[in-house]
């Protein structure tokens, strides 16, 4: 969809962004032979007048944050057929469960999709069996009856 400006703007639930022409991001296997999968999880790289040059006198950490002079960001996304980029949630806040990765920002997109549901926010607690499990914190719509029992469960 076109936005202010000509400026293409790309929105979906769970997700809104504004397209910037000075940035460029990219994933980090993008020479690798295929088209682009929106769902296929790669690390983000940054660069441009908008990504900032390092840390303030702490190049041990400017270190850290940039690889081949692009900033590693630490996100995760994926690229679509159009170019377009979506972040699908920050390395470090995937939830390892059952020896599965699992993205509190698709766990959280996914149980706001529920009519009864208004806010949610997903965290990770430790389980004797798993190591760890995902738990969710919700708000329900005031007018609205509680989720089925599968949903809470």
């Amino acid at each position: 969809m076109e936005g202010p400006a000509g400026r293409r703007e790309v929105q979906s639930h769970g997700t809104s962004w504004l397209w910037l022409p000075l940035f460029v991001a990219r994933s980090s296997d993008e020479t690798e032979p295929g088209r682009p999968h929106p769902r296929r999880r790669r690390s983000l790289f940054q660069t441009g007048n908008i990504c900032i040059p390092g840390y303030h006198k702490d190049p041990a950490a400017t270190a850290k944050l940039f690889r081949g002079g692009v900033l590693y960001s630490g996100d995760l996304a994926g690229q679509h057929p159009d170019g377009s980029v979506q972040i699908l949630d920050h390395k470090k806040d995937f939830i390892v469960f059952g020896g599965e990765d699992v993205s509190s920002v698709a766990l959280e997109t996914a149980l706001t999709r529920h009519p009864a549901i208004l806010e949610v926010a997903c965290d990770v607690v430790t389980h004797t069996i798993y190591g760890a499990v995902p738990k969710a914190y919700v708000k329900l719509r005031s007018r609205q009856p509680p989720p089925p029992p599968p949903l809470l469960s």
